[in-house]
C-alpha cells in the first residue's frame, strides 16, 4: 500500500509518515487458518521495518453474517473545506514538538524512538534527565 496519510501506527505511539509503504503477507496455516503479517517501511520515522503478525482468521464456510446497516454521518469537528495542520515546531503533540515536555519529562530524542530506544542500554546513554517540567496528572487519570 502507498499514498498513506501521516498518522500514528497505534494510539500509544509510533508515527508513520506519508512516505511509508505497507506490505501485507498472507499465509494459510493448515486447512483452517489464515494469518496476515503487516510490514511497514517508513524512511522518515523508522530505521528498520515495523512488523506485526496479529491477524489470524479461522475458516468457517457456514458462517452467516447479519446485515450491517451503514449510515452516513459527519464525524469530524473540523470546518468543511479546512485542512487540519501544524506548522513545523508548532504541534501540540509532545512527541512532535521538541519544545513541549510529555507528562514524564522524557527527552525529545527518546520520544522520537528508534531501534536503539528498545534496549535497556539506552537508559544509560540518556543518563539522569531533569523532570522539573514534567506535568503531573491527577491520581484519577493515572488509574490508581
Amino acid at each position: 500500500m502507498t499514498h498513506l496519510k501521516e498518522n500514528y501506527i497505534r494510539r500509544w505511539g509510533p508515527m508513520r509518515s506519508d512516505d511509508a509503504t505497507v506490505r501485507i503477507r498472507y499465509k494459510r496455516i493448515g486447512n483452517n487458518y489464515l494469518r496476515a503479517t503487516v510490514i511497514i517501511y517508513d524512511p522518515v520515522y523508522m530505521t528498520e521495518p515495523y512488523i506485526r503478525t496479529s491477524l489470524i482468521w479461522a475458516l468457517d464456510p457456514n458462517l452467516v453474517l447479519p446485515p450491517y446497516p451503514c449510515e452516513e454521518a459527519t464525524e469530524s469537528v473540523v470546518e468543511h473545506g479546512s485542512v487540519p495542520h501544524y506548522l513545523p515546531g508548532k504541534s501540540l503533540l509532545p512527541a512532535q514538538n521538541p519544545k513541549e515536555d510529555d507528562q514524564f519529562g522524557t527527552p525529545y530524542e527518546a520520544r522520537l524512538g528508534g531501534p536503539e530506544t528498545m534496549y535497556p542500554e539506552y537508559i544509560k546513554k540518556l543518563g539522569p534527565f531533569p523532570r522539573k517540567n514534567a506535568k503531573q496528572r491527577p491520581v484519577a487519570e493515572r488509574g490508581q
